[in-house]
C-alpha cells in the first residue's frame, strides 16, 4: 500500500509538469502553476542542514501548504517518512497535499470541509499549536508525529503526538483553541 501511495505522488507529480510544460489552457494547468510558484518561491531547506522529518520539518510544511491559496491547515502527518501530508481549509474546502522532503507541493485529494473543520478560523493556528506542546515535550518535541483539528470532551483544539528518536509515541497533548495545554 505505501509503495502505491509513493507510485501515485510520483505519477502525480510527473503528470503536473508534463501538464504545465506542455499546455497553457485549462484549469489544472492553472492549478499545477500556482502550486509551483508558491514552492518555487518560498525556497526548500537543504536536506543535509536539517533532517526535514523533524518538527522543524512538520511547521515548514505546514507554511507551503497554506501557502498555496492562503488555507489553514487543520492536520500535518508524516506518511511512510517520505513526505509530510497537510489538509488545509481553503474556503469551504478540505484539500490534502502532499509536501515532499525537497519542498515540492502536489494536491492530493479534495472534499468539501465538515462543520467542524470551519470552526478552525476561531482558533490559533495548527503552526502555534505545535510550537506550544514542543515547549511541553520530553524531549522538547524534536519529532512530530502527527497534529490533527479535532474534538476531545466537547472541546476543539489539536491532537498533537511527538515520537522519540526511534519513532516511538514519546508525548501526546490537546491543545484547545485558545491554545491551552493538557498531556493526554
Amino acid at each position: 500500500m505505501s509503495k502505491l501511495k509513493i507510485t501515485s505522488a510520483i505519477c502525480a507529480a510527473l503528470l503536473a509538469a508534463t501538464v504545465t510544460g506542455c499546455s497553457d489552457e485549462g484549469a489544472n494547468t492553472e492549478a499545477n502553476s500556482a502550486v509551483a510558484s508558491k514552492t518555487e518561491s518560498s525556497g526548500a531547506q537543504t536536506p543535509d542542514t536539517t533532517n526535514q522529518l523533524d518538527t522543524d520539518g512538520a511547521l515548514n510544511a505546514i507554511k507551503k501548504a497554506e501557502e498555496v491559496k492562503d488555507g489553514v491547515a487543520l492536520s500535518v502527518s508524516t506518511e511512510d517518512n517520505s513526505h509530510w501530508e497537510v489538509a488545509v481549509l481553503e474556503g469551504n474546502e478540505k484539500v490534502e497535499y502532499d509536501v515532499m522532503l525537497n519542498g515540492t507541493v502536489i494536491e492530493n485529494e479534495r472534499e468539501i470541509a465538515d462543520a467542524k473543520d470551519q470552526k478552525i478560523k476561531d482558533s490559533i493556528t495548527l503552526a502555534e499549536a505545535i510550537e506550544n506542546a514542543q515547549g511541553q515535550a520530553a524531549d522538547g518535541g524534536k519529532f512530530l508525529d502527527e497534529a490533527d483539528f479535532d474534538e476531545e470532551d466537547g472541546k476543539l483544539g489539536f491532537e498533537i503526538d511527538f515520537n522519540d528518536a526511534r519513532g516511538d509515541n514519546l508525548n501526546s497533548f490537546f491543545v484547545d483553541v485558545q491554545g491551552n495545554i493538557a498531556k493526554k
